[in-house]
């Protein structure tokens, strides 16, 4: 497939690890938010807001650092 060998290239980044990992963390944390958002008790909406702006902060910052690395 052509992506193959970008991802292979990729996976040999020395950031790709911890990116990965920072990035399971943010959809887990997302996830549980969420469902606890959708439960029956309550969220602190500051917390809440202030959690999903960092969230959707540092995951552009991951994009834009991969997009340049990738060369799109």
């Amino acid at each position: 497939m052509p992506g193959d060998h970008l991802m292979m290239a990729m996976a040999n980044e020395p950031h790709h690890v911890p990116a990965m990992a920072y990035h399971q963390n943010l959809a887990t944390f997302a996830k549980r938010l969420h469902k606890q958002a959708m439960g029956a008790s309550s969220v602190n909406v500051e917390f809440a807001q202030a959690a999903v702006a960092e969230m959707r902060r540092s995951f552009g910052q991951m994009s834009s650092i991969t997009t340049r690395k990738c060369g799109r």
